[in-house]
């Protein structure tokens, strides 16, 4: 072929081909195209032109385009030629059937050759946000459409978790959302989040949150304090829309329902939420506060059977009514006597020197210093059990702390030595952890003799928690109550102590037993309030006098403590003690002359040094002896320094129980034995004598810490989050009898239901959490306790408090607690002696020695305490609003932190 010349014409047309395409040749063009003759095949030479051997011009070397070369045609002119070619060709063949024919789903292999390169790269998704941006919502037609494709989405999505969700590819996610009221185990209910019910929607149902989203229009807003989370709204609609679909889809609904019978909330409006879709039936709600309890059960049997854990068995008595519908003279109501149980697991010291659980708790380590008190001279026994000199420096270091932490809240011009004077610190102090607990079902069984707590331990122990009776013969176990319980318990010990059973749990002798540190404290507000009330005889510091200062607080009685009513008020006459210390020590002649004073950190410290050191530790014949105190016997300022010692012991133990210092507990225990002596409550001083000599003497030194780290328990694993075992008891009681006061309720609905009632609890503190709820409620200046402060601190400016010089003989007889019961416990016929003569008859055997002939059982009959103190943990406030003073006190929010 070389050598050949072809028409000019032919490489034209071949340039034309390969420039545009088939697309050139209907172009539209902005100059008229050149006409060429179209040639004859025999004119086209058989090779591609990129092949042909063309002759060089060499007289034509530089090409200059000229100007009437054509441009590109656009999309709209491409189109119109292609609708044009149409119209002539196939006249009767429109767009709609062309583009029908071509996106048909029957079409034909070639048509979709060309439709499946068109839907590459989102070619439908553009083609349809064409369309709609031609009507868009102006269409009513096409909205339509558009909303019912999707429907079918989104139903189509529903029906893999619902109804085809075992060919959905979604079966164990559909399982998640299915639960059966026979079946809610402890992990489902524990481990609910609402933030994490929304990710698993988001996952799971995309189409149908999409929609949600758009709807409710908040998509990434940024939410203010207290406005509701829209994306919480949304998880909450999601489960509605699916339980309204299918009723299996019950898992949020389940939740819910609990959440209301946490609340009591009636039967009827039950079963109307259930008809919303908001919660599940009224059945299913019973049944499944049944299977939860059965679950907490379950897991308490394999948390007690476990030897790698060291338990206590916290329990105490409640009076309950079986209501009755219509009393008539053969059925009516009947009182219960029931008790109330917790199975609470300890947490271990940890280090390189800690134990495992079975050494903690081996019983024979136990056997080998039983008794060793007895070993020691009597002296020794009770100074191991007293303050030391140790112990008076530390609690004298906190003082100064907490006068410092209280002169900061006050008084603004101090609230910048917040903490700088140091913090409270325990060598053993308890690690935030949350603490393992599980409610047992309750026992319908007296608890007010020895045989009933025999009842009761065996009950517990063996057909509750089903511990094995081999067990017993190597681990020891804790028990917790108030001190009647404890003291029931010993004489039950007692008494199984000549059994003959070859088995220790039959004698009882693998339980120690512990005392409920919140009766303790309860009790030492009833010593504080017998020794400072002063109701016949009384000065300007007695507590009848001051309560009646506070119009809120008029309904606080010696005779039934008001548990939180009684620490509030102490609290508040504490605080005003310390500011009027403040004032007299710096020469202040008012509170505003208080707050104007200016120093630095070191002058701060001094202040409260001197506060400590000479209006709050000393004793008032300590005053007297350096000069100080002017007149002696009863005066109204010794009794003013009395009582702020004593008001500084219950915050200290307040404080260390709240943030888990058993070091400092024990240390108040310390002080608080002679105190209880003194005030003629010899049961609970005997009580406490016996747990410190179990811990000085009586039990391994390293079992110890664990016995102090069961009789707390942290609900949270917060920092200061701890509270006392035997509170948490008393707060159980109070729920049970919330929970089952109807008239249908009967001694084995409160067994079914009470294990439930910490989990829901616990639930219910979760779902409020996530919402906000609790920070809503919270959301309030704590003014009550700052104004009652100043109410009262006015009216120890009044009467000179602390003012030695203008000090005044008062009648009000008052003890130095501390000092009048070392001296009563002292002495071979003193307290302590009577303590030992009493707990060496519980270790006679029936050939062994006699034992002293020391009157021991007269002092504990004739106590003060040999009755039960009555007591509420409901606040009773007589007031709807708080006390009023005037406006120049500041407003500042009221730490109740140590209280």
């Amino acid at each position: 072929m070389a050598g050949r010349n072809y028409p000019l014409r032919v490489q034209n047309y071949c340039e034309i081909l390969d420039s545009d395409g088939l697309d050139a040749l209907s172009s539209i063009v902005s100059s008229p195209p050149l006409q060429y003759p179209l040639p004859s095949l025999g004119d086209v030479p058989p090779l591609p032109f990129r092949d042909l051997d063309l002759e060089d011009e060499d007289s034509d070397g530089d090409f200059i385009p000229t100007d009437d070369l054509r441009t590109r045609a656009g999309e709209d002119q491409k189109a119109l030629a292609v609708l044009r070619y149409m119209k002539k060709q196939f006249p009767r063949f429109s767009l709609k059937r062309l583009l029908a024919a071509i996106f048909h789903e029957n079409a034909s292999q070639e048509l979709e050759a060309f439709s499946s390169s068109f839907q590459k790269d989102d070619g439908l998704v553009n083609l349809m946000e064409n369309f709609y941006e031609i009507r868009g919502i102006k269409d009513k037609a096409m909205c339509t459409w558009i909303l019912e494709k999707a429907g079918e989405i989104c139903a189509n999505e529903a029906s893999k978790l619902t109804n085809n969700a075992s060919r959905g590819g979604l079966a164990e996610e559909a399982s998640f959302f299915r639960v059966h009221s026979k079946n809610i185990p402890v992990d489902m209910v524990e481990d609910f989040r609402i933030s994490d019910l929304t990710k698993r929607y988001d996952r799971v149902t995309p189409y149908l949150q999409i929609v949600l989203q758009a709807v409710i229009g908040k998509c990434g807003a940024i939410l203010g304090e207290g406005v509701r989370d829209p994306d919480m709204c949304r998880t909450q609609i999601t489960s509605m829309l699916y339980h309204t679909r299918s009723r299996n889809f019950n898992y949020h609904q389940a939740i819910n329902s609990m959440l209301l019978w946490h609340h009591r909330t009636p039967k009827r409006l039950v079963q109307t939420l259930s008809r919303l879709s908001f919660s599940t039936s009224y059945a299913f709600q019973c049944c499944a506060v049944k299977s939860l309890s059965t679950s907490c059960v379950s897991l308490a049997q394999v948390a007690a059977q476990d030897e790698t854990k060291v338990k206590y068995l916290p329990y105490d008595n409640f009076n309950w009514v079986s209501n009755t519908w219509e009393p008539s003279a053969e059925h009516g109501n009947i009182s219960h006597d029931e008790v109330s149980a917790l199975l609470l697991v300890a947490h271990l010291p940890e280090g390189p020197e800690a134990l495992t659980a079975a050494q903690y708790t081996d019983i024979r380590r136990f056997d080998e210093t039983e008794g060793t008190r007895h070993k020691l001279p009597p002296s020794e026994a009770l100074e191991a059990i007293l303050p030391s000199s140790d112990d008076q420096a530390e609690f004298r270091k906190n003082t100064i702390i907490h006068i410092a932490d209280i002169l900061a809240d006050e008084v603004k011009s101090f609230s910048k030595f917040k903490s700088v004077l140091g913090t409270f610190h325990d060598p053993h102090a308890i690690p935030p952890h949350k603490t393992e607990e599980y409610y047992l079902p309750t026992f319908d069984q007296e608890q007010g003799s020895t045989r009933g707590n025999m009842v009761v331990l065996g009950h517990y122990f063996l057909k509750v928690l089903q511990v094995s009776k081999a067990a017993f013969e190597k681990f020891v176990f804790f028990v917790l109550g108030d001190r009647l319980t404890t003291a029931r318990d010993r004489a039950a010990q007692d008494q199984r102590a000549v059994d003959r059973s070859e088995h220790r749990v039959d004698h009882l002798l693998s339980i120690k037993l512990l005392p409920g540190l919140m009766h303790v404290c309860m009790n030492f507000i009833d010593n504080i309030a017998g020794n400072m009330w002063g109701e016949n005889s009384k000065d300007a510091v007695s507590l009848d006098t001051l309560r009646d200062i506070l119009p809120n607080r008029s309904a606080l009685k010696p005779k039934k403590i008001d548990f939180y009513g009684w620490l509030r008020f102490m609290d508040a006459v504490l605080r005003a003690l310390v500011m009027k210390g403040a004032m007299t020590v710096l020469h202040a002649p008012s509170f505003m002359a208080l707050k104007k004073s200016e120093m630095d950190v070191v002058g701060f410290e001094v202040l409260c040094t001197a506060i400590a050191d000479s209006l709050v530790l000393p004793s008032p014949d300590r005053l007297e002896e350096d000069g100080i105190k002017m007149l002696g016997g009863h005066t109204k300022s010794g009794h003013t320094v009395l009582l702020a010692h004593d008001l500084m012991t219950m915050r200290e133990m307040r404080h260390a129980i709240k943030h888990g210092h058993p070091t400092r507990i024990k240390r108040m225990l310390k002080y608080w034995a002679p105190m209880f002596y003194a005030g003629q409550r010899y049961n609970y001083s005997n009580e406490i004598m016996e747990f410190l000599h179990n811990t000085e003497h009586d039990w391994p030194r390293e079992s110890v810490s664990v016995a102090f780290n069961g009789m707390l328990v942290n609900t949270t694993g917060s920092v200061a989050g701890h509270t006392e075992g035997d509170l948490r008891c008393e707060q159980l009681n109070e729920s049970i009898k919330d929970k089952a006061h109807g008239v249908n309720a009967t001694p084995e609905y409160l067994e079914q239901i009470t294990p439930a009632i910490g989990v829901i609890q616990h639930l219910v503190d979760h779902v409020y959490k996530d919402l906000g709820v609790e920070e809503i409620n919270q959301h309030h200046a704590k003014v009550r306790q700052h104004l009652d402060s100043h109410l009262i601190l006015d009216h120890f400016i009044n009467t000179d408090i602390f003012d030695f010089p203008e000090d005044k003989p008062s009648d009000h007889a008052v003890v130095d607690l501390y000092r009048g019961g070392c001296q009563g416990l002292s002495g071979a016929n003193g307290g302590h002696a009577r303590h030992l003569a009493r707990h060496v008859k519980r270790l006679r055997t029936r050939h062994g020695l006699a034992v002293s002939e020391v009157e021991v059982d007269r002092e504990l009959t004739e106590a003060r305490d040999r009755h039960e103190t009555e007591f509420s943990l409901k606040e009773v406030d007589n007031i709807d609003g708080d006390a009023e003073i005037d406006n120049d006190i500041e407003g500042r929010e009221f730490e109740d932190e140590e209280w």
